[in-house]
């Protein structure tokens, strides 16, 4: 009787053991699964996983958080896409402040993109959104402008005209259309040696508006989780003074003036 009871005990103990183990290796194993995080191509800082200097920032807070992660580089509006459905649990490189489908969370900023007043070569650079007073200005249908005073524009008589890319702009720039653009540097000088059209004007030294570059994850356990860890890993690093040379690379790309 009490042998038998015995042996019973012993073998529900191994069961449990077994069961406890194989529970323990399933999360081990889950938790060793990539995730996915996904990025809209930037020509010249991001153009794949592993080209660009937003590429090497990400791989950096990536090391830092100590989690595996799959970076997918998508035209923006497929990156939303995989966002947006759940196909990916973070999104990479994205505005913070902006009104969003679905109710998002952000990492703490790692990095801040100016844009600037770009005129045509031969006219004068603009600097204030005042000087743009009774002319026409270029934005492209579904850039983020959240930063920019439209109510200003409208107030002084800024006609807006928007177009489908930033290369119709340019376009209409050297064409006289429109008499400036709001953009960054590196886009219109690459879009402007590649469309053979004359060298944009603009001043460094007058940013029409600043967005900070985020992390963006879904407002779940999941994504609340994921959020606390990039920010630490990203506050680390800038109390380490690691990411201001990355940052200071990306800043000098975004403003190339060749």
């Amino acid at each position: 009787m009490n042998s038998s009871w015995g042996w019973r005990a012993s073998f529900a103990s191994l069961m449990l053991w077994l069961g406890v183990s194989l529970i323990s290796s399933a999360d081990t194993h889950n938790s060793a699964e990539p995730i996915k995080i996904v990025a809209g191509q930037y020509r010249g800082v991001l153009d794949s996983p592993t080209s660009g200097v937003l590429a090497e920032i990400h791989q950096l807070i990536t090391a830092e958080t100590g989690l595996s992660v799959n970076l997918d580089i998508s035209p923006a509006r497929r990156a939303r896409h995989l966002f947006y459905s759940g196909e990916a649990v973070g999104s990479f490189a994205v505005f913070n402040a902006v009104k969003r489908p679905m109710r998002i969370i952000y990492s703490v900023p790692f990095l801040t993109l100016n844009r600037y007043l770009i005129t045509a070569q031969g006219q004068p650079a603009l600097r204030k959104l005042s000087e743009l007073k009774g002319l026409r200005v270029g934005l492209v249908q579904g850039y983020i402008y959240n930063r920019l005073d439209m109510d200003l524009l409208a107030d002084q008589g800024t006609t807006i005209h928007w177009s489908h890319d930033q290369e119709a702009n340019l376009r209409m720039l050297s064409a006289g259309r429109v008499d400036a653009v709001i953009a960054t540097p590196i886009e219109c000088v690459m879009l402007a040696k590649q469309s053979r059209l004359p060298r944009p004007v603009y001043d460094l030294e007058s940013p029409i508006t600043q967005y900070e570059f985020v992390y963006a994850f879904h407002e779940t356990d999941q994504g609340h989780t994921l959020q606390a860890t990039f920010s630490a890993a990203i506050q680390r690093l800038e109390a380490r003074n690691e990411l201001q040379p990355l940052a200071d690379q990306f800043k000098t790309t975004m403003n190339q003036s060749d």
